[in-house]
């Protein structure tokens, strides 16, 4: 027995609330593959971006010994070539050389 036009049945809104049922169910499972999905993307780049990051630590690391064994190579050098130029300079007179040398 039908009130109006838009209302319901009994039996319509049992067959209504059962379909809602499943389609919830369905989609609570479709939502725990996607956290799985999810959850195994952000494991997989959390591991990738932490091998990534030790990486770039060691690499990093290993530049910056170079530069620094560069710079005390070049430091020697200069500290050479500054002898040389005092060594070269002794006897002669040349204005320019201490401040050339930095003495």
């Amino acid at each position: 027995m039908r009130l109006c036009d838009s209302s319901t049945t009994p039996d319509e809104w049992e067959d209504f609330s059962n379909r809602n049922i499943l389609l919830t169910d369905k989609q609570c499972q479709n939502s725990k593959a996607l956290r799985v999905i999810v959850d195994g993307v952000l494991q997989t780049t959390s591991n990738d971006m932490r091998r990534q990051k030790e990486e770039t630590d060691v690499t990093l690391a290993r530049r910056i010994d170079e530069t620094r064994d560069a710079k005390e190579k070049l430091e020697a050098h200069l500290a050479k070539v500054k002898q040389s130029i005092r060594i070269g300079s002794v006897g002669r007179r040349c204005p320019l050389i201490p401040t050339l040398i930095g003495s």
